[in-house]
């Protein structure tokens, strides 16, 4: 991972440790918005594999708020991107957990379950409280086991 983007994931997790913080972190959360504001940019302006590399570093920080990154610029990026999402996060979500995870704390956009189908197994039905996403990918490990798949 290059220097600017370290800096940038270091950054942005120390926003998000002080804004959900006590009061006097929320009050000086303010001086580190930048960082938020850059995933922000990234997220909405930036092509699709800028993105999801900075997602991937951002998921594999230690201190990394699975759900925080699902309910937010994962979800931005579905919003995004759409259907084109469909491989590329399907790929990440069956190789790495902590993408599965913060998927499944998304909430998709209408339709995208109908046109993503890889990534299907790995969206939330609805937003009420569902199967974890390991029960999930254990039930697709069977379905998949049952019908192989055409390659």
């Amino acid at each position: 991972m290059d220097v600017e983007r370290a800096d940038l994931v270091a950054a942005y997790w120390h926003h998000h440790r002080l804004a959900t913080g006590h009061r006097s972190a929320r009050l000086e959360a303010d001086s580190g918005s930048w960082a938020w504001e850059a995933v922000e940019a990234v997220v909405h302006e930036a092509p699709l594999e800028d993105a999801l590399v900075l997602l991937d570093a951002l998921l594999a920080a230690q201190d990394a708020d699975l759900a925080y990154l699902g309910a937010g610029p994962i979800e931005d990026l579905m919003n995004v991107y759409g259907a084109l999402l469909d491989m590329p996060v399907a790929e990440r979500c069956e190789q790495l957990p902590k993408w599965a995870e913060a998927v499944w704390g998304s909430i998709p956009p209408d339709g995208l379950e109908a046109d993503a189908k890889r990534l299907r197994p790995y969206l939330r039905p609805d937003v009420s409280p569902a199967d974890p996403p390991a029960k999930v990918r254990r039930k697709k490990q069977r379905r998949d086991q049952r019908s192989p798949r055409a390659e």
